[in-house]
């Protein structure tokens, strides 16, 4: 994915293409951030920002590439330890993607605002975790599940708990 992507930023600068170019920097910063590399996730998505204002042809790919640029910097600092950093940050990419939607994708962007919720002791991670536990999708369900038992274990509910387990081995 970097490999792909590293050729992608190179065309998009030999044509001159912002939108191009803006892509590739927000794909490099996916693909280090889940590679481990935090520091250069965190410099691509901001290159990827930085990139995103100059684009003018369709405010819809300059929203999108923002909304994902912002959502790996919240990853960059949820795995960091910096928890605040990171509810803030899924936070404004959940609102800078209007056009989301529904389903699982809008979904996965709770459960990332739920999971640094839960980090900060933050009660509306427990109301978030119960609600996607009934989702459709069975990933944002098991994630529901997992988020809603270490909630539950966090705060002595052990019994709580190991019924929310049994739930998650049911769905997985």
């Amino acid at each position: 994915a970097v490999q792909e992507a590293s050729k992608a930023l190179f065309l998009g600068q030999r044509e001159g293409q912002i939108h191009a170019q803006a892509y590739a920097a927000r794909d490099l910063a996916i693909a280090l951030s889940w590679a481990g590399d935090l520091d250069g996730g965190e410099q691509w998505a901001i290159q990827a920002l930085e990139m995103s204002r100059r684009i003018t042809i369709n405010m819809n790919v300059d929203t999108e590439i923002r909304s994902e640029a912002v959502k790996v910097l919240g990853d960059v600092a949820m795995r960091r330890g910096q928890f605040t950093k990171a509810l803030g940050h899924y936070e404004a990419a959940l609102g800078t993607f209007p056009f989301l939607g529904g389903g699982a994708r809008k979904d996965l962007a709770r459960l990332n605002i739920a999971s640094a919720q839960a980090r900060l002791k933050q009660p509306q991670a427990r109301t978030t975790f119960t609600d996607l536990s009934e989702a459709g999708d069975p990933l944002v369900r098991m994630s529901a599940l997992r988020g809603l038992a270490l909630v539950q274990m966090d705060t002595g509910e052990v019994g709580p708990a190991a019924a929310t387990a049994a739930r998650l081995q049911a769905v997985a």
